[in-house]
């Protein structure tokens, strides 16, 4: 699911705001992995 939604991203954003886009995508990633065991109690 992960490549797939990084796949998603690429082929969604104009290639010059590829790099925020990445930056956004791993950024939420990681706030998802950091919250989601917090929030699954």
């Amino acid at each position: 699911m992960i490549p797939t939604s990084m796949s998603l991203v690429r082929t969604a954003v104009p290639p010059e705001k590829v790099g925020s886009a990445m930056g956004v995508w791993g950024a939420v990633g990681g706030l998802a992995i950091a919250i989601g065991p917090a929030l699954g109690e």
